[in-house]
């Protein structure tokens, strides 16, 4: 089972020992990890696979999980970057490129339901919510516990613990996906 691609690097679940590290471009690595972020053929693997006779809005998980796994993958580069020169180039070009994405969903949207929407906002708003979910769970605890808790929560299902890993498991298979994509790269 694959469980992350981002640009033609596939993870399957084992360890990954990068013996050399390949050069390349802020602007490449930025745009390999913005196309991870949205890409959405994991969400709908992990979608499918939840019981039907949980009573699960398939369409507001949908909808939430796309958005943690944007924020999961930028706060992933924050993280993993840390100290290494180039993180803030990075982070700052992930973002902008996600906030180019968020305006043509805004764009979408107001052209399907005729109600400005803006995505970004959104995605931002979310992404302070979960921060403060981390900020709670401590230096000792585990991140992706706490943010399947406040993913159920913005689902609206708090007291399905489906909702919870579900959330749980995107936010830790982005996270482990972007670690193990930085440690084979040297961002130049």
């Amino acid at each position: 089972m694959i469980w992350f691609k981002i640009s033609g690097w596939t993870h399957t679940g084992g360890n990954v020992a990068v013996s050399q590290k390949r050069p390349i471009s802020i602007q490449d690595a930025s745009e390999q990890l913005v196309s991870f972020a949205i890409d959405r053929e994991d969400l709908k693997l992990i979608i499918d696979s939840l019981p039907d006779d949980q009573g699960i809005n398939t369409i507001s998980l949908d909808y939430e999980l796309q958005i943690l796994k944007i924020i999961s993958v930028g706060w992933s580069i924050s993280v993993y970057m840390d100290g290494q020169q180039n993180k803030a180039e990075l982070a700052e070009t992930f973002w902008k490129s996600i906030h180019e994405f968020s305006k043509n969903i805004s764009e979408v949207s107001y052209l399907t339901i005729g109600k400005d929407i803006d995505y970004f906002q959104i995605i931002r708003d979310r992404l302070d919510f979960y921060v403060s979910s981390l900020n709670n769970a401590g230096k000792d605890g585990d991140p992706a516990a706490f943010i399947g808790g406040a993913f159920a929560g913005n689902c609206k299902d708090m007291d399905n613990p489906f909702v919870a890993i579900t959330g749980s498991r995107i936010f830790h298979l982005a996270a482990i996906g972007v670690k193990e994509y930085l440690a084979s790269i040297d961002v130049q």
